[in-house]
């Protein structure tokens, strides 16, 4: 065990705040749609139910892999996306996009016939500006945080969000150590406890 004030433990912001603020906003202005937006790794995983929600409206959104000719496809996920040469001028250089439309049945395959597409940040910018988000940010906060860039990294397998994910981990876990007394064994076990169990290598789990 180690003193609380362990440098480790310190909370220091990893972006500038206005770049991340700028972001934020941008981020905001896009997620005021009335149905809720599924991410790949969801869709990925109603394959299901797409006989059950064919002809619903769905938004869906991820990384772009290709586009080609009014189809695309998104990174981890084989179906294709059709889009006509309006939407398609809607895209720009997007690298992550928010897709609207219908799954449903073209001969023997599934496609996803797109009604309405908008750019979206990328995953980093993302990250940023839910960190930037956060006011006064409580341990469960970077918990929160950390769990969403983990399963966004490790779907994408982004190990920039991995990484960033662990940063938030060790913030929530420095502000955990930062309120317990040194004398507060039982306590410091129980952080030292759950940083293992949230993936904080040993050598540093140690130093609590």
């Amino acid at each position: 065990m180690t003193d609380r004030n362990c440098s480790w433990f310190s909370v220091v912001p990893s972006v500038p705040a206005v770049v991340a603020a700028l972001v934020l906003g941008l981020w905001t202005s896009l997620g005021s749609a009335a149905e809720p937006v599924w991410s790949i790794a969801e869709f990925n995983a109603s394959k299901g139910d797409w006989s059950r929600i064919s002809g619903t409206t769905l938004r869906i959104e991820g990384r772009i892999a290709s586009h080609l000719r009014g189809q695309l496809r998104f990174q981890s996920c084989s179906l294709s996306f059709h889009v006509s040469p309006e939407l398609e001028r809607k895209m720009l250089r997007a690298t992550n996009l928010e897709v609207v439309g219908t799954v449903k049945r073209e001969g023997n395959s599934w496609i996803f016939e797109a009604t309405d597409l908008r750019p979206l940040p990328t995953d980093l910018e993302q990250f940023r500006s839910r960190e930037a988000a956060l006011k006064n940010p409580q341990p469960d906060d970077w918990y929160q945080l950390a769990a969403w860039a983990r399963d966004r990294g490790e779907f994408y397998k982004d190990q920039d969000l991995i990484n960033s994910a662990q940063v938030c981990v060790t913030r929530g876990i420095g502000m955990e150590v930062s309120r317990l007394t040194i004398d507060d064994f039982d306590g410091r076990f129980a952080v030292a406890d759950k940083a293992q169990e949230l993936g904080v290598p040993t050598k540093l789990v140690d130093e609590i």
